[in-house]
């Protein structure tokens, strides 16, 4: 992840809890106030995972093992509370190009997120074998809740 989205994602959670601050303070009720005892947080993780093997007679092999869950959200003395947003992406790209290669990448995932919040997984696989005798062969197991 690159530091813009990094300060994007801190932005826009500094955002969010000064104006859940703002309408404490001003005595109002708000129907995006957490709950007293914690503040929504926004989750990213992502994983890209790239194994070529290109030329000739070349051979690349990859294991990809990834655990991406959200945030659990705060405790405090009514119990926990939510978490907030969680995005977990992986991208796997399995080739093998030119003349008699052998790609071979294998790809496990578990995405989770926050309970009681909003959670977007995403899977791409993407395994090509291009030109003569080239072999790919792609292994991607998945486990999303």
């Amino acid at each position: 992840m690159t530091s813009i989205r990094r300060i994007s994602f801190a932005a826009i959670a500094a955002t969010l809890a000064l104006g859940v601050v703002s309408a404490a303070q001003a005595g109002e009720k708000s129907k995006y106030s957490p709950q007293p005892h914690g503040i929504p947080l926004v989750t990213s993780n992502s994983v890209t995972a790239n194994n070529i093997a290109a030329g000739t007679g070349n051979t690349a092999t990859q294991g990809v093992f990834a655990d991406q869950s959200g945030a659990q959200g705060w405790y405090g003395k009514k119990g926990p509370s939510a978490g907030g947003i969680t995005s977990n992406s992986t991208n796997a790209t399995n080739l093998a190009a030119g003349y008699k290669n052998h790609a071979s990448q294998d790809v496990m995932t578990r995405q989770s997120g926050s309970p009681g919040a909003l959670t977007l997984n995403r899977v791409d696989a993407l395994n090509m074998a291009v030109g003569e005798h080239n072999f790919a062969s792609q292994r991607v197991m998945a486990d999303q809740r």
